[in-house]
């Protein structure tokens, strides 16, 4: 991952006019290497030619393409305030990150930074070398089946059911789930159909995949295990209990977003040791998991939870869970919330001396929220651990 600062190649596609000059003679901007195209067919033109870091456009057909044709381009979607509303599922499916209003210099350059920082999703040489094609953990077979069918328009409950019927685990997961003193129903649910029913297909991936991370770290260190799931789980939780209308994907991205630390613990457990060992002598954490391992936790997992084809929304909340930059357009957001919940569940379990900076609260617009999140989050870690 390239430091803020340094050359990185960035398409830009926009109709020509006031603001893409505007961008074109900025200064700041020209610390970048931004080519710019005016129209589709000039922009994949340029694409079929050479590689980009990152690709910013507002046609989400175009960001779509971008997905299967240059996955190792972060992808920027732009959304004017008129299309927020109609637009926003549309362009989460296709871009790691979304900007609404007019893509002011200062804006782009925070969205650049945001790239290049060190935190992001980009898939890069860095990353693949650290996972290595060979040892890339995979879905299996049914659960890519699915993820695919959660993902189909076209799929009802009684599809879904139909698959997670094909694997005993599931089954037994599913029931588990639906029957737990969690979801509190007023009868005992005997069929995957009920289950499916119940839990909604957000939860019913969330545990899936959540399944499937824990087996990352099979027979690594229980205490570690044990310390990564219960963070986990309290962060899912606090994330679902104050995110309102984004509680769904942030419980979700909460409940992955230490499949990176899980990844490392199983395949590289003397490195995890070296990184807790800095942690506890007071360096931070992806500053130490970026001198031990080369990148940081959350980067690998978002990594790996890209190429496992979740949405980009989720891969981008994994990656900043645990770095507090702002959001270019403030306020909440799926990444906002997940990293908030981690951090309150890090606090209030096995890290006291975690925290979230009040210059990041105040930056964000939230200072009005936090303590009524904090009294949240407080009252789920008094009778932790707890779920399903």
């Amino acid at each position: 991952m390239q430091e803020v600062g340094q050359a990185g190649r960035v398409l830009l596609y926009m109709q020509p006019g006031p603001v893409t000059e505007t961008l074109r003679h900025d200064a700041v901007l020209a610390r970048w290497q931004i080519l710019f195209a005016g129209t589709a067919p000039e922009a994949e033109r340029i694409l079929s030619e050479q590689a980009f870091d990152v690709i910013v456009s507002a046609d989400i057909e175009f960001l779509s393409r971008c997905r299967q044709a240059c996955p190792r381009s972060a992808r920027v979607g732009v959304l004017s305030a008129a299309e927020a509303g109609s637009a926003m599922a549309a362009v989460q499916g296709a871009a790691h990150s979304i900007v609404g209003g007019a893509l002011l210099p200062s804006l782009l350059e925070v969205v650049l930074q945001r790239a290049f920082g060190g935190t992001g999703v980009l898939s890069n040489k860095r990353i693949d070398d650290i996972l290595g094609h060979e040892r890339l953990p995979v879905l299996s077979k049914t659960i890519g089946e699915l993820i695919a069918a959660l993902d189909s328009p076209d799929a009802g409950i009684r599809e879904i059911a139909r698959v997670i019927e094909r694997d005993p685990a599931l089954t037994a997961r599913c029931l588990m789930m639906a029957n737990s003193t969690y979801y509190g129903l007023p009868r005992r649910v005997a069929t995957v159909v009920e289950a499916a029913n119940y839990l909604g297909t957000s939860t019913i991936r969330t545990e899936v995949l959540a399944t499937e991370a824990w087996k990352l770290a099979k027979g690594a260190d229980a205490r570690e295990i044990t310390r990564l799931r219960e963070s986990s789980l309290l962060a899912s939780h606090i994330a679902r209990s104050i995110g309102g209308a984004y509680a769904a994907e942030a419980s979700a991205a909460a409940m992955l977003a230490n499949i990176g630390a899980l990844l490392v613990l199983g395949r590289m457990p003397a490195k995890y040791r070296q990184v807790r060992a800095l942690v506890a002598s007071g360096t931070l954490g992806p500053e130490a998991e970026g001198q031990v391992v080369g990148a940081s936790f959350a980067q690998l997992g978002a990594a790996l939870l890209d190429r496992w084809r979740l949405p980009a929304t989720t891969c981008e909340a994994v990656a900043f869970s645990q770095t507090p930059f702002p959001h270019p357009s403030r306020g909440l957001s799926v990444s906002s919330l997940t990293y908030i919940s981690c951090a309150f569940a890090a606090e209030m379990t096995f890290e006291p001396d975690a925290g979230i900076a009040p210059e990041w609260v105040d930056a964000m617009g939230l200072s009005a929220e936090m303590p009524g999140w904090r009294a949240v989050a407080q009252r789920l870690s008094m009778s932790w651990p707890g779920g399903v």
